[in-house]
């Protein structure tokens, strides 16, 4: 088992001018949703698993109020963004002290380059596809292992 880290969209549907609409079928069966009991919509956004240097990140940057390994904490769009500056940052010079990531000393430069990589990819995605309506969406974090 290794470290699993999601972080998805958030929708509050609650605003009293939205209008939801929902359909759900499962094997073949229309599932009864009442859209007005619905507070909130979750949806998947993006998965950075074993990215150890990522969820150390999120653990010293981000002010989680409760949260536990194994729960959800919401974060804003503007923490998601700082994350992309300091990989930025990082990969600039991957061998700086004073980058905003250090390399583990059991990690390969290659290996440390490819996670911080793989998650401003991801990141930089989940943003991009949210920005047509980025008023409307939070997001939530979660790392269990």
């Amino acid at each position: 088992m290794g470290l699993d880290i999601t972080i998805n969209k958030f929708f509050y549907t609650g605003w009293t001018d939205s209008k939801l609409e929902i359909s759900f079928e499962k094997d073949g069966k229309k599932i009864p949703i009442n859209p007005e009991k619905v507070k909130s919509i979750i949806e998947r956004g993006i998965n950075l698993n074993g990215c150890w240097h990522i969820y150390e990140w999120f653990d010293n940057n981000i002010n989680y109020d409760g949260y536990t390994v194994g729960s959800y904490a919401f974060i804003e769009r503007n923490d998601l963004e700082r994350l992309l500056e300091d990989i930025d940052k990082t990969l600039e010079d991957v061998d700086s002290f004073d980058a905003p990531f250090t390399k583990h000393t059991n990690v390969e430069t290659s290996e440390f380059v490819e996670e911080l990589t793989l998650a401003k990819e991801e990141v930089s995605k989940l943003l991009k596809e949210t920005e047509d309506y980025k008023d409307y969406v939070d997001f939530e974090f979660s790392a269990s292992w």
